[in-house]
């Protein structure tokens, strides 16, 4: 009896080793499962696996958060954001009304005479450009006078002796006075406007006419007439009709073809005279005035 007894202890403990032993298929909880190695790799550990995805794709996400945060105004899914900071220079703009950058001024419009240019600078006298108090093109106003024919407002805006003629333009403008006792004779004996530059002028009669006899000197009929006869030039409108004289030189000059005549001159000295025999009984004188005509 003793010995089978000690038998059937042996082989209880024999069985309860056994049980205990691992297997390729035993059912271990969770928490004892490795975390490292191999076996992470298996089917037995689905779940690990699902976990890991989830870990990835997590930092995925946190990664695509941070880039669409750092990147210039464009969020993780690709569309452009309208947060974020503005350039130092997309407001800066000619036009605007305030000095950016280098600009020299900004006042705000287009307005080029009014000591900011549309190009946001300021006027000056050489810059290729009519603006600022300029009358004309780097001249005038404040600038250096202006030349033969450019604008003008008045005298001092024009260069030398030159005037603002009747088209608001500098030109020579010149007067010629021919006294018929003492121009009278020839060309020697006339008067004289000294280098008189070429060009085309336009000559406007005043109010006056001569004449080569008075009364009680006969013919009766003889009396005033309008004529001027220079070098280089020939009126063929400024004068009386030929032959016809006038009782006095106010109803002479009424009776001018024309009171105006323009003429090419080809410059150097102009003398104007009138022509008769005998100078002493001479009386009155035919008076003009010389002007620059103006392609423009």
């Amino acid at each position: 009896m003793k010995v089978r007894h000690f038998g059937t202890v042996w082989l209880l403990l024999l069985g309860a080793c056994t049980s205990f032993e691992p297997s390729g298929t035993g059912s271990f909880g969770t928490g004892d499962t490795p975390t490292s190695g191999p076996g992470t790799t298996t089917a037995t550990n689905g779940t690990e696996e699902s976990s890991g995805g989830s870990s990835s794709s997590t930092a995925s996400s946190a990664d695509a958060s941070t880039s669409g945060t750092s990147s210039a105004g464009t969020d993780s899914t690709g569309s452009t954001g309208t947060s974020g900071p503005t350039s130092g220079t997309a407001g800066a703009a000619c036009g605007n009304g305030l000095p950016d950058d280098d600009e020299e001024c900004d006042d705000g419009n287009d307005d080029e005479f009014d000591g900011c240019t549309s190009q946001c600078t300021i006027p000056v006298c050489d810059d290729g450009e009519h603006n600022g108090d300029e009358t004309d093109l780097d001249c005038g106003g404040s600038c250096q006078a202006c030349a033969l024919c450019q604008a003008c407002l008045d005298e001092s805006d024009c260069e030398g002796e030159m005037v603002c003629g009747s088209e608001a333009q500098c030109v020579t403008q010149v007067e010629m006075t021919v006294d018929w006792a003492n121009n009278c004779g020839s060309s020697g004996q006339g008067a004289t406007i000294e280098g008189l530059a070429a060009g085309t002028y336009r000559a406007t009669a005043s109010q006056s006419a001569g004449t080569l006899w008075l009364p009680p000197h006969n013919p009766p009929t003889t009396g005033y007439f309008f004529l001027a006869e220079c070098t280089g030039v020939t009126f063929d409108e400024m004068r009386t009709p030929d032959g016809i004289r006038y009782i006095n030189a106010n109803t002479a000059f009424s009776n001018m073809i024309s009171e105006t005549e323009t003429f090419d001159y080809l410059g150097g000295d102009l003398t104007c005279w009138i022509t008769d025999a005998t100078c002493g009984d001479n009386n009155g004188s035919v008076e003009f005035s010389l002007e620059n005509v103006c392609e423009r």
